[in-house]
């Protein structure tokens, strides 16, 4: 629907709860993820920090961890996205 129509029927558009939004991988058809080549240093750091088990690290567009796996939206973060990855880490 378009918004104007939305806006005018006061109809308010329902977004899921990103639990249970299909990720970047299902939506792409499991299309092959790009590897993400961390520092050896923070990766260990990272599994330090985790009582979960990561295995892998892809580049997604989202900070997220699904299974054993690690997305981070580049190599290099930014303060801001350390600071993200550290809060979920710790989750």
């Amino acid at each position: 629907m378009h918004s104007l129509y939305a806006e005018i029927l006061d109809i308010t558009p329902l977004v899921l709860n990103n639990r249970y939004s299909a990720s970047d991988g299902e939506l792409n058809g499991g299309e092959t993820q790009q590897p993400c080549h961390l520092n050896s240093v923070l990766w260990e750091d990272i599994k330090l920090a985790t009582t979960r088990e990561l295995n892998n690290v892809f580049i997604a567009q989202h900070i997220e961890i699904q299974d054993a796996s690690l997305y981070l939206p580049s190599e290099q973060l930014s303060s801001a996205q350390k600071r993200q990855l550290w809060a979920l880490l710790s989750e």
